[in-house]
């Protein structure tokens, strides 16, 4: 039972989110189903956003609440495989950290604070004495007969047991080569490739290429989105609405079928810029049933997005403050996860 000081205390936690981040708990019907829906309105221009991976590296599994700073307002983010790798392109504080698309919309925010859903296409190559070598894996690992790059978001070392290739490349000159087996160290200063600072490995590749120390080596990308202007980017799990339309499948890749009530957890844009995330607590009969997806892309309709997109849901489907679980995830406790998204208030702004 809480005593009237927690009572007090969030009280006052709530009337703050609901002034600085628009945070709203609503009891609604949708279609006959009684749902309980949280939403987070978040103004950009006033407030943050930032994302979080599980233990701050590219691999394992860890609870929303335990990813959340002081006075951060947080859900559940981006799919991820069974090791609790994110699945898709991602670009946290700037740096590029991954670059393999799943094919469903990157959601977007620009460091001049604009927000966008956006299909991306991007091509990266390893250019090496005027010669394009195409790169498909940063920080995914690496097989046997690719070009693979790594910087320190992937973790401490490169996690190679085999014999192997590795340069070390700063400012876009090679430092260090090593041919051997065993893991090889990630300087801490090695975050975004497109600076020029990133370990490059490779076991048996099918063409020559001879680099050494002193050489000349760039990490290059080709795409649709300007990278240099992505503050946050990371992949959805497909369209609920664009261009003011609903535009919600009945399967998605990562989602699955969407046409069961479900839990759910997405992400949309208004027009006038601002974020709108909702999480709709699911498998609660009587309480909160889950919507389907149509029926959670009328909600963000209803809230004036002209863009929305999944995120991941069912179990996953979490919203926290301060540390403290908000929602009510259908496990009856939080599911760790891969991947989350926070808002505070900029008092600076």
């Amino acid at each position: 039972m809480f005593g009237l000081k927690e009572v007090f205390r969030l009280l006052i936690t709530m009337i703050h989110l609901m002034t600085s981040l628009g945070l709203s708990i609503d009891n609604i019907e949708v279609d006959g189903y009684h749902q309980e829906v949280y939403t987070i309105r978040a103004d950009l221009r006033s407030s943050e956003m930032k994302q979080a991976l599980s233990f701050d590296e590219m691999y394992g599994f860890e609870k929303v609440s335990d990813m959340s700073g002081p006075g951060e307002l947080g859900v559940n983010g981006m799919f991820y495989n069974d090791i609790g790798k994110p699945a898709g392109l991602l670009v946290m504080d700037g740096d590029l950290v991954k670059i393999q698309s799943i094919g469903t919309p990157l959601f977007i925010v620009y460091k001049d604070g604009r927000a966008e859903l956006k299909m991306p296409e991007l091509k990266a190559y390893i250019v090496h004495e005027g010669i394009s070598y195409p790169t498909y894996e940063l920080n995914e690992g690496m097989t046997n007969t690719l070009l693979a790059v790594f910087t320190s978001w992937y973790g401490y070392h490169n996690r190679r047991r085999y014999n192997h290739h590795n340069f070390w490349i700063e400012d876009n000159q090679v430092v260090k080569i090593k041919v051997g087996e065993g893991s090889d160290i990630i300087p801490e200063t090695y975050r975004n490739p497109l600076e020029g600072d990133f370990m490059l490995a490779y076991e048996s590749l099918r063409f020559d290429l001879d680099i050494r120390v002193g050489d000349r080596v760039e990490y290059v990308v080709e795409s649709n989105i300007d990278l240099d202007q992505v503050s946050q980017a990371f992949q959805t799990g497909g369209w609920l609405i664009d261009k003011s339309q609903i535009i919600a499948k009945d399967f998605e890749g990562y989602v699955g079928s969407t046409t069961s009530l479900q839990p759910r957890t997405a992400i949309g844009i208004r027009e006038d810029g601002k974020i709108i995330i909702k999480v709709v607590d699911g498998r609660n009969p009587g309480v909160s049933e889950g919507v389907t997806g149509y029926q959670l892309a009328k909600l963000f309709l209803d809230e004036g997005c002209v863009q929305a997109a999944f995120l991941d849901g069912g179990a996953s489907s979490t919203m926290v403050y301060d540390g403290v679980v908000l929602n009510k995830p259908s496990l009856g406790e939080e599911k760790p996860v891969a991947h989350s998204l926070f808002f505070y208030r900029n008092v600076m702004k």
